[in-house]
């Protein structure tokens, strides 16, 4: 698809047509950099909230333990401005909690008996006694990231789906644009030009290969896989 690309960039510039050749660059090169900065962006995303979930959680007994040993249905204490370290449902207490990190809600929460929280969020305000409803590898934050990862690691196997496709184009618009550039000059007078334009053949060959240029495949692929990160 690139090669196609680059052929009729060239095949433009060709026909002296500079604002087609440098669109067809120019969209490419733009979309690119977009899904670059996704990527990016996505990776950043990732190391924040896990840097969220707090490493030790606080029983309601008092007693602090690891965050990766506390099992479902264990009562936990989240004291004010402490994070929540899995997943849970408030059994007792009231306040709001910050869950712009993971909702992208800009306006803190408010949180009651039989409501439930998210680990990484903040508690604002007042103490919250919380039910466990997830152990830390299975809590919304672990599985967003488990889910980007799977995301980054099928991206290959369905880029081969599409090298296939590209395959199969290239190797068509060219053959087409070969076999125009090989048709006699004296073909051109039904398109209204001069019999004797020995170039006419080939300046039709060029245009089939600029109007064969995937420009929607290329913008697109790019774009929908920024979409589906972000």
């Amino acid at each position: 698809m690139y090669s196609l690309m680059l052929i009729a960039a060239g095949g433009a510039i060709a026909l002296q047509d500079m604002w087609e050749a440098a669109g067809i660059i120019f969209f490419f090169c733009l979309c690119e950099c977009i899904q670059r900065w996704s990527i990016r962006g996505t990776g950043g995303h990732l190391d924040r909230l896990g840097s969220l979930i707090p490493e030790s959680a606080t029983r309601a007994d008092g007693t602090v333990v690891p965050v990766a040993a506390v099992q479902v249905d264990d009562l936990l204490l989240i004291k004010s401005g402490c994070r929540v370290p899995v997943d849970g449902v408030v059994v007792n207490g009231d306040s709001t909690v910050d869950e712009s990190m993971l909702t992208g809600e800009s306006r803190p929460l408010h949180k009651a008996v039989g409501d439930a929280v998210t680990a990484g969020t903040a508690n604002q305000m007042g103490t919250l006694t919380v039910r466990a409803s997830a152990v830390l590898d299975d809590c919304a934050a672990a599985r967003l990231t488990k889910m980007v990862e799977e995301a980054h690691r099928l991206g290959p196997s369905r880029e081969w789906f599409v090298g296939a496709f590209e395959g199969g184009y290239l190797y068509g618009g060219l053959s087409s644009a070969g076999v125009v550039a090989l048709l006699p000059p004296g073909w051109c007078s039904s398109h209204g030009e001069e019999h004797d334009d020995r170039f006419c053949s080939l300046r039709h060959a060029l245009a089939l290969v600029v109007s064969a240029c995937p420009c929607s495949i290329i913008v697109a692929l790019p774009l929908t896989y920024a979409a589906a990160l972000s």
